[in-house]
């Protein structure tokens, strides 16, 4: 399946999974929208089931990933949430991820199960988690992050308690990271 998404504007929004988007389904494309003040448990603006995912010149602002709920979950994504299987890709190019909150992944939590992440000219700007402010990224094989502007972005918590780790990336079970400037 293909899933496109342009020059769309999705706000105050709230849902359990995806606040303005859920998807599941292979091959999406988000480009040129904006998606802001949403809210859900899981990917305040989106949450993606699927491999082959490309964002490119969005702006993903003031989402958030919260649960009120009397036994609450760990939320995570704020802006985005994207778990791929079987290895395959995933690509940020020309994003403004900014003031989102998830307790992990402010911006971006990625599971991505062996499969390879592109972040290139990726403004992220005072994203807040308990884990990996901006990004959290979980059994990726190879992450690249390139030409990219990550400001004021914050990692909170007990770490007795393995929280606060990783204000702007906090990065697991992956073999191999490439961040260049």
């Amino acid at each position: 399946s293909h899933n496109t998404f342009t020059n769309v504007t999705s706000v105050n929004n709230t849902a359990d999974n995806g606040g303005s988007t859920y998807i599941i389904g292979d091959y999406t494309l988000v480009e040129n929208s904006t998606i802001h003040n949403n809210t859900a448990i899981y990917g305040g603006g989106v949450n993606i089931e699927g491999d082959y995912s490309t964002f490119v010149n969005n702006n993903i602002t003031f989402n958030k990933a919260i649960d009120n709920s009397e036994d609450p979950a760990v939320t995570a994504g704020g802006g985005v949430v994207i778990f791929t299987l079987f290895g395959n890709e995933c690509n940020f190019t020309k994003n403004n991820i900014s003031s989102n909150y998830a307790q992990d992944g402010g911006g971006i939590f990625i599971a991505s199960y062996e499969g390879d992440i592109y972040l290139n000219e990726i403004y992220a700007f005072n994203n807040t988690a308990e884990n990996g402010g901006f990004c959290h990224i979980m059994h990726a094989d190879n992450v690249y992050v390139s030409n990219s502007t990550l400001l004021n972005n914050s990692a909170f918590g007990d770490i007795s308690r393995n929280r606060g780790e990783g204000g702007a990336f906090h990065i697991s079970n992956t073999n191999n990271i490439e961040i260049q400037a």
